[in-house]
């Protein structure tokens, strides 16, 4: 257990809290009083993400450095539904070549990007639109769109695609996509850019 311990460590030990839920600098009695008139409870500050140690059973032949159990306490862990269905690669499926009717999914994009299912109408449109498959985005390029439309939920100002490719354009011709801002158009910085080993853990969706 002490080995697994140091082994999810190591793969996730620049895992932070989103910047957007950070404690804002406001009086901590005006925000009690706040919960105090609404008689609502107190959600709990967030913490660094970590789903359950599990015993990595790996698969003799599979290409990904996942496991299913592995994967399943991933789905627990990040409330994924349970019509999502999680496929682990076999001998012959690699992240370029997949099964009908599933995408590429990189663990890196629940873990550290905070990908939620089911997917957001406006993220599938977007990339309908830039003519990129899901598993084509680096992690960088999920954590930008991700956290604009979460500071748009926070706002209350909805996005479409429209205004999501007025903000973001691909840029690379590689097999992976950096998804960034337009000149002058960036809106979140600061983010996490050294993901390692990233392209080795992946499934299908």
């Amino acid at each position: 257990m002490v080995f697994l311990r140091a082994v999810w460590t190591y793969r996730h030990d620049n895992v932070v809290p989103k910047v957007e839920f950070s404690d804002h600098s406001i009086d901590p009695e005006e925000v009690d009083a706040n919960w105090t008139s609404r008689g609502e409870v107190k959600y709990p500050k967030p913490g660094t993400w970590h789903p359950a140690l599990f015993c990595a059973n790996s698969v003799e032949g599979c290409p990904s450095r996942n496991c299913l159990n592995g994967l399943d306490a991933i789905q627990s862990f990040c409330r994924v539904p349970e019509s999502v269905e999680f496929h682990l690669p076999v001998a012959e499926e690699v992240a370029e070549s997949l099964p009908d009717s599933y995408f590429t999914c990189f663990e890196v994009y629940l873990m550290q990007c905070h990908l939620w299912f089911p997917l957001p109408k406006v993220i599938v449109r977007l990339f309908i639109r830039f003519g990129l498959a899901i598993g084509h985005i680096k992690p960088c390029g999920f954590q930008h769109i991700l956290e604009i439309l979460v500071l748009s939920y926070e706002r209350g100002m909805p996005l479409d695609v429209d205004h999501l490719e007025a903000l973001l354009m691909p840029k690379g011709s590689s097999d992976t996509v950096q998804l960034g801002p337009r000149p002058n158009r960036v809106i979140i910085a600061g983010f996490v850019s050294n993901y390692r080993i990233w392209k080795k853990f992946f499934f299908f969706v």
